[in-house]
Order: C-alpha cells, then structure tokens, then sequence
C-alpha cells in the first residue's frame, strides 16, 4: 500500500507521538466520549450505531 516502515517506526519512537495519543486519550476520559458515532438524547449516552428503534424509543415523547 506504500507506507514506509521506516517512517512509522519514527513516528511511533518519537516523544511528540506519545504527547499527542496522551493528550487525546485524557480528553476523551474527561468527556467520557469512547466511540463513534456517539449520541446524546435526553440525558442519555448512546455509543457505537445503534438500531432506529433505539434511537425511536430515545425521542418518544421529545417535541421539536
């Protein structure tokens, strides 16, 4: 596919590389926002795509 062994074995070995995952992995626990899609309806959290039922059910009751 083209990718340069070498490249990624630098990338992986340099500090930056390990800042920046750690930067990202801290704001996803500070949001508690672990997969996508992620969904809020009405208070509720739903995480990875999910069946139009479950989301029918979520909204029941909800005006726009």
């Amino acid at each position: 596919v083209g990718y340069s062994l070498a490249e990624i074995r630098e990338c992986v070995a340099d500090p930056s590389t390990r800042k920046a995952v750690d930067n990202q992995m801290n704001e996803l626990q500070r949001t508690h926002i672990y997969g996508t899609p992620t969904i809020f309806i009405n208070g509720k959290v739903f995480i990875g795509a999910k069946p139009y039922r479950v989301y029918e059910r979520a909204l029941k009751g909800w005006r726009f």
